[in-house]
């Protein structure tokens, strides 16, 4: 069993334990975060099962927290959301000894915080970064890959995973070292190194100088971990050793009460966890505006592949919320087997068969049919818009759809495995599908970064320029300058959602289409 929460402005997830240990998780950030989600979320789980109460979150202006991370000296926002989920854990959840286990960045910041904090009974750091310093040469490093250059302007700041570093924040960075201060961070320290990188001779001594041994080992498992989200696999025997590292001396003691309800309640909008459909629970985190107009169609976010309810690089939170400023309400939510989402058991893998997942689509329409609210607009990116396109084709209750930098093969078949058969009779499958949401009433918006690739398949595929897609296929068409497929730039993101948000005055009165 696991809970929902909501501290400071975060966003969290607390399995209780029956214990007097707590462990407060402190997670990567940007693309490492998508990465280990699922992983993360298992070891949490685990550690539970052994007794021990659990708190993983995410940090001030990432994942579902609020802010956006424009401001500057994001490192203390960060640091401080550490230092909250510990004082939550031991208020909220009772317990008198708390543990902290930092992952990649997240272990920098764990490392400190422990020292500010007080009283850790263990520290554990897994695949440690020696510094800032060694974060920010790694962000340069990864923006250079990005935009295929050997030099990078960075007085402006980098943005990476969903996560803009601004000029202060990467200043801050520079400085940022593993201990702080002279103090004592924990009890018990463990270091689990990455495969061929030993831990670096100065850790180990600076913990030392501090009155600590740590107990070193290797990250196994560890390349098989930080790979996209789609392929990334749970590090057995490293979790392993960690889980039983943290349970050694427990002491038994009852659960605590179920915490109160997640939710964030900023001006103008709120947002709280939801869970809907059984026994196999879907996650998902409702978003209204507090003058909900009513009747109004609701936005409903389908996954990418197995990106969580966040979005790459955090589109789906960045939308929901400026759109819930427009007046609409919007439910983002895993599919299953994906972020917070249960396990359907027997489900095929919807990457393979995409029609295993309109199932859990169907869903979330019925919860929010229950509720009350209007009808949904579907709204997928890449992998998801061929989801979402599909979904306004066979359910009845679609009254829009959004589609989103669609990859080429999705205009030929319906599964993702399908093979990619462009000619005459695909297209004319094709041109059909799309034409039949139009007769049925289903207003459907296609947009393209005209920098994106995949516009150049489906220019091909048709045999037509963009500009008269939107006459063949019978649907409204958008195009924007500068905007690449993935939107890997917070500049880009914003064109996007936008583009959408002057184009949402024409859904405001949708209707369910005729049966």
């Amino acid at each position: 069993m696991s809970y929902p929460v909501a501290f400071d402005g975060c966003f969290g997830v607390f399995h209780p334990g029956a214990s007097t240990r707590g462990v407060v998780l402190c997670g990567p950030i940007g693309h490492e975060a998508d990465y280990a989600h699922r992983a993360w979320r298992t070891l949490a789980q685990r550690l539970a099962e052994r007794g021990l109460a659990v708190l993983r979150f995410d940090y001030d202006g990432t994942g579902d927290a609020l802010n956006e991370d424009l401001s500057p000296h994001r490192v203390e926002a960060w640091r401080a959301s550490v230092r909250h989920a510990v004082a939550w854990l031991k208020a909220d959840a009772a317990v008198s000894e708390v543990a902290l286990v930092g992952l990649r960045f997240g272990a920098v910041l764990t490392a400190g915080c422990a020292e500010e904090v007080g009283g850790v009974e263990a520290l554990a750091l897994l695949a440690p970064l020696a510094s800032g310093r060694a974060y920010q040469r790694e962000l340069i490093m990864m923006a250079r890959l990005a935009r295929a250059t050997s030099e990078v302007d960075v007085s402006g700041g980098i943005d990476s995973g969903g996560v803009a570093y601004g000029a202060e924040t990467l200043a801050d960075l520079e400085r940022l070292a593993l201990l702080q201060t002279q103090t004592t961070p924990a009890k018990r320290v463990l270091i689990l190194s990455r495969p061929g990188v030993p831990t670096p001779k100065a850790m180990i001594e600076a913990f030392a100088e501090r009155g600590v041994e740590p107990e070193q080992g290797v990250f196994d498992g560890y390349p098989a971990l930080m790979v996209n989200a789609d392929f990334a696999e749970y590090p057995q025997a490293a979790f392993g050793r960690l889980i039983d590292w943290l349970a050694e001396g427990l002491t038994s003691a009852p659960p605590p009460p179920a915490p109160a309800a997640a939710e964030l309640s900023p001006p103008g909008w709120r947002e709280r966890a939801v869970a809907f459909r059984e026994p196999h629970p879907l996650f998902g985190l409702l978003c209204e505006p507090v003058d909900k107009p009513p009747g109004r169609p609701v936005l409903v976010f389908v996954n990418t592949g197995r990106t969580t309810h966040v979005g790459s690089n955090r589109l789906w939170v960045t939308m929901a919320r400026r759109f819930a400023e427009l007046g609409f309400s919007s439910l983002r939510f895993d599919l299953g087997g994906v972020g917070e989402s249960e396990d359907n058991p027997g489900q095929a893998d919807f990457l393979d068969h995409i029609d295993a997942a309109f199932g859990d689509v169907s869903a979330a329409f019925d919860f929010l049919a229950a509720r009350g609210d209007g009808p949904p607009v579907v709204v997928g990116f890449c992998w998801g818009a061929q989801l979402a396109c599909n979904m306004a084709l066979r359910d009845p209750r679609v009254a829009g759809a959004l589609l989103i930098n669609p990859r080429g093969a999705f205009w030929s078949e319906v599964n993702a495995d399908a093979p990619y058969k462009p000619g005459p009779e695909a297209v004319e499958a094709a041109v059909g599908r799309i034409r039949s949401l139009g007769r049925r009433g289903v207003r459907t918006l296609l947009l393209y970064g005209l920098d994106d690739p995949a516009l150049a398949e489906t220019e091909a595929f048709f045999g037509v320029r963009a500009q008269a897609l939107g006459e063949l296929l019978g649907i409204e068409t958008c195009f924007l300058p500068g905007v690449e497929h993935f939107l890997l730039q917070r500049a880009a993101r914003v064109a996007v959602i936008e583009a959408l948000a002057e184009r949402l005055e024409g859904f405001k009165t949708l209707t369910p289409p005729p049966a």
